[in-house]
């Protein structure tokens, strides 16, 4: 799939936005792979299902929500910039 741009527009997208971005999404999944398997054996189920987590994880996801993943207000929020 290729990125596109307005019809309006001179410049084409640049293929390396693409490659770097494929590079970056592909690096974090394996760190993040790395990280869960050898340094959080502490994160059993129960320790996933405790209620101090699971309502932490429930107030990081309202407040994330309401500025579209970000914790600084305007980011992400067309109507507030």
């Amino acid at each position: 799939m290729l990125m596109r741009v307005h019809e309006e527009s001179k410049a084409s997208f640049n293929i390396s936005v693409v490659i770097f971005g494929w590079i970056t999404t592909g690096a974090h999944g394996f760190f993040s792979a790395d990280f869960i398997a050898n340094h959080a054996q502490h994160l059993t189920s129960e320790w996933l299902s405790f209620a101090i987590f699971t309502w932490s994880l429930v107030g990081v996801f309202i407040l994330h929500g309401d500025h579209g993943g970000s914790c600084s207000p305007g980011i992400g929020n067309s109507s507030l910039v």
